[in-house]
């Protein structure tokens, strides 16, 4: 038992690094695991617009370039955060209506 107290004194600090290596790695990876379970469920493909959604979501449920749907429901610079359509609608001064009826239209045109 002597030698194996030796040996975590002696590398204490290796040791410390290797388990937060592996914390790190096990956090990501189920990181990835949820992510490709979510996305992955067909309920959260090509999902209706709604107010709540920001452009990101809806350009990954739809699959089409998150940067062309944000200048096409007039989002030209990056925003703060990650605004929602309502919050989008706000900026603008537009009806939330209209920004949704921006993305359904984009939408019917560049979605695969």
């Amino acid at each position: 038992m002597s030698r194996l107290n030796r040996f975590f004194t002696k590398h204490r600090i290796a040791i410390v690094g290797f388990v937060l290596a592996v914390v790190l790695l096990g956090f990501f990876l189920v990181k990835f695991v949820l992510d490709m379970l979510f996305w992955n469920d067909p309920a959260y493909r090509r999902v209706d617009p709604a107010e709540w959604m920001t452009p990101g979501f809806i350009a990954h449920s739809w699959h089409v370039d998150s940067r062309d749907l944000a200048t096409a429901i007039g989002i030209t610079e990056k925003p703060d955060g990650r605004p929602t359509l309502e919050d989008i609608a706000e900026l603008r001064g537009v009806p939330v209506a209209q920004v949704i009826a921006e993305v359904q239209a984009f939408l019917a045109e560049n979605a695969r």
